[in-house]
């Protein structure tokens, strides 16, 4: 009975052409979206979730990887390499550092700050640039 609910969940997964976001961090990158003041169309605003969601999981893991030994970062390229998924590569983690959770908070507040200062930038650019074209 388990074979048919392992072969179910992998035909699921591999016709989804979409990544589960975790509930958690899907809310957060809906916040995160609300505190820059961007106005969305459905569809564009899940295009965007989901590319967060793939660079703050970059973050992450440079980040766990900053925190490892260099042996445990060989060790954490073999578990990526050899196709295990996010819960073993999680459990890793949190078994080889032991501030894991602080890293990964520190990780979420980084990558908000980031992306809202960014959004800053991008906001102001356009009103520096018709402030000198009025200048001249």
């Amino acid at each position: 009975m388990n074979d048919t609910n392992d072969q179910n969940t992998s035909h699921t997964q591999a016709s989804s052409p979409v990544e589960q976001i975790p509930s958690d961090i899907e809310a957060f990158l809906n916040q995160l979206l609300e505190d820059a003041g961007m106005v969305l169309t459905d569809d564009l605003k899940a295009a965007m979730i989901g590319d967060l969601y793939a660079r703050l999981e970059k973050k992450i893991i440079a980040d766990a990887i900053e925190n490892m030994q260099p042996e445990q970062v060989d060790q954490f390229i073999e578990l990526v390499q050899s196709g295990k998924g996010k819960q073993e590569m999680e459990q890793f983690i949190t078994e080889k550092i032991p501030n894991a959770k602080e890293v990964f908070a520190q990780s979420f507040m980084d990558f908000r700050n980031f992306f809202l200062s960014d959004i800053q930038e991008t906001k102001s650019e356009p009103q520096s640039m018709s402030q000198n074209s009025s200048a001249n």
